[in-house]
């Protein structure tokens, strides 16, 4: 029998709240991502209202503190920003920490009977906060040796073209007369055949002849949509406030792809088709992401170079 404390959220206020924590949880850990300090609100909000197409704000942040105060680091940092972080690997933890709210709101509900109305969200939310000193601006150094930062590309996918391709084995043909020759040879190149004949090898040849067009849709929606998440850096911490990528929710940018092309291509071939992409490419990656429903991607890109970059993914094709 489920005990009050992890029933599933009743009312449609309840289970936006967890829609709102899902989301702010996804959006730290995009952050993280790019960046070794610790997000500032103001650049999250606007995020978690993309991810789920809602107003969100302070009052909704508050209401999640209020409800779980270990969830997030709240501290203000030199410039008077509020900032949230998190001391645990967070991609690792976004499904149990989604779980661990339900329950904490179902037994919030059930001692309190409603959801918890502060008057001056942040005003509220900056005395949890911690004063901490100006940070120095983290190094590329810094950012490539971060616990949080993304997967290795090395990592994403190991199965390289080569170790599918067939190497021809050195025989020794002396002594053989020219119709013994004639068979070898001929029995060689039908093994040849019949591995580069193999699924895996088919499918790697499929994925590769994909790669041009699937890129060019790539890089025109990304040189301007507004279906992306930019994340800003705070003004003054870089000088100005600039764009530093655009991170696509993968069912988005399945979306994209497959309206653009002429010939069905399944979900599962654009997954696919990108991972291989960002294996290759230093400016595409796939993040993993954990919502509530499913583990899926976030595809972060950078400045493309369009030349140089067809000339890598040409390269696979062969």
């Amino acid at each position: 029998m489920t005990s009050p404390e992890t029933q599933a959220p009743q009312t449609d206020q309840e289970k936006l709240l967890v829609r709102f924590f899902s989301a702010l949880d996804t959006s730290v850990n995009l952050y993280y991502a790019l960046h070794v300090n610790d997000p500032a609100i103001t650049v999250l909000i606007p995020q978690v209202r993309s991810l789920t197409n809602t107003e969100f704000n302070h009052a909704f942040v508050a209401q999640i503190l209020a409800i779980y105060p270990s969830a997030y680091r709240i501290q203000v940092n030199s410039r008077g920003s509020m900032t949230i972080g998190v001391d645990c690997n967070l991609k690792m933890q976004l499904r149990a920490r989604s779980i661990e709210f339900e329950e904490r709101l179902a037994a919030y509900m059930l001692a309190n009977g409603s959801l918890p109305m502060i008057e001056d969200p942040q005003s509220w939310i900056s005395k949890l906060a911690e004063v901490k000193p100006r940070e120095e601006l983290p190094t590329k150094r810094a950012i490539d040796s971060a616990p949080n930062a993304s997967l290795k590309k090395a990592k994403i996918l190991s199965n390289s073209p080569s170790k599918f391709a067939y190497k021809a084995v050195s025989t020794d043909t002396t002594g053989l007369t020219l119709l013994e020759r004639i068979k070898l040879k001929a029995k060689l190149k039908a093994e040849q055949v019949q591995v580069e004949q193999t699924p895996e090898i088919k499918r790697k040849k499929y994925l590769a002849g994909k790669f041009p067009v699937v890129y060019d849709i790539l890089y025109t929606s990304t040189s301007k949509s507004s279906n992306s998440i930019s994340f800003y850096a705070e003004s003054g911490e870089l000088g100005e406030t600039a764009a530093l990528t655009k991170c696509f929710p993968l069912v988005r940018m399945t979306e994209i792809i497959k309206d653009s092309i002429k010939h069905a291509l399944p979900d599962d071939d654009v997954k696919d088709i990108l991972l291989e992409i960002a294996a290759v490419l230093e400016n595409v990656e796939m993040v993993p992401i954990t919502t509530d429903k499913e583990e899926t991607y976030a595809v972060k890109v950078g400045t493309l170079n369009r030349n140089a970059d067809l000339k890598k993914l040409k390269e696979l094709e062969t």
